[in-house]
């Protein structure tokens, strides 16, 4: 059977809007009928929501919506609120082309970056009056500790102590904290500079965790874990390559406290649209069948 070919465009009107609702459903299970999804995706217009959509045949088979954002974090960049393909065309890369004509156009009107928070929107999405606490470690990296933090750390001192300010700061952050979202990249088989300095200033001997003959005894009490780990190859046998993120932050969570960890892999993100693509359709499909077991 030949397909036709992929045409996207904005819906622009109530009707295309509404045409969308079958595929957006995937995404959104608590939208409760089409003219519901209308009324939201008209009021969020009003705030610069669009919705772009890969048309086949005069049907959508992949909505992507975004808007323009401005922050003291990022700066001018466009966020992707939403992202799915219908189940039929699935690893045809639709996902790939829909993500690179919105990062087009966010360049096109003057945006720096494109923002994706997927499986964080995700876990707000099914806890409506959730406070999202975000640290955004690329924007404003953490310092790695110095000679002083590592004296006062390793002697009797107070947690009080001006030494442990930002210390404190992180861990009062994460003791909040009902889930927790981590989206890294993997660099050089492992996690960055950044996010390891982070984990640092947290795994501190008598505030997170006890050292007893037994072993490090984690302070912290669990909750869900969800790291979202981006990769430009493919982990595991030949050709692959070794991963030592996954069994390096699953361990120092472990020794907190926190071993209720979940991992999802974006894998082949540098190997063109197709792998990208069946990289987005797997985070979907992982996250459409297990957030809603992990969040109950």
């Amino acid at each position: 059977m030949r397909m036709t070919e992929i045409v996207l465009r904005h819906a622009e009107n109530t009707a295309e809007i509404t045409a969308c609702f079958p595929v957006m459903v995937l995404l959104r299970p608590h939208l409760a009928s089409a003219d519901e999804f209308a009324a939201r995706v008209a009021r969020q217009h009003a705030a610069g929501y669009r919705l772009l959509v890969a048309w086949r045949d005069g049907m959508p088979v992949g909505p992507a919506g975004y808007r323009v954002e401005e922050n003291l974090i990022h700066g001018r960049f466009v966020y992707l609120d939403d992202l799915v393909t219908s189940e039929g065309e699935r690893r045809h890369g639709i996902g790939a082309l829909l993500l690179e004509a919105v990062a087009v156009e966010g360049r096109r009107l003057g945006c720096s970056r494109l923002v994706l928070d997927t499986a964080l929107e995700r876990v707000a999405a099914q806890r409506p009056c959730a406070r999202v606490i975000e640290r955004d470690l690329a924007a404003d990296p953490p310092p790695h500790p110095d000679l002083e933090l590592y004296e006062a750390i390793l002697s009797p001192t107070p947690d009080d102590d001006p030494r442990f300010a930002l210390s404190e700061q992180m861990i009062a952050e994460l003791e909040a904290a009902d889930f927790v979202v981590i989206g890294t990249p993997m660099n050089n088989f492992t996690v960055p500079s950044t996010l390891k300095a982070w984990i640092d200033h947290i795994v501190r001997i008598r505030r997170t965790f006890r050292s007893t003959p037994a072993g490090k005894i984690g302070i912290l009490h669990d909750r869900p874990l969800i790291v979202v780990s981006a990769h430009g190859g493919y982990c595991g046998d030949a050709p692959g390559q070794p991963d030592f993120l996954t069994p390096y932050l699953r361990a120092v969570f472990e020794t907190i406290g926190i071993r209720s960890a979940e991992f999802l892999r974006l894998e082949g993100l540098a190997r063109g649209p197709e792998a990208v693509a069946r990289a987005l359709d797997h985070a979907n499909s992982w996250m459409e069948c297990r957030l809603p077991q992990l969040l109950g």
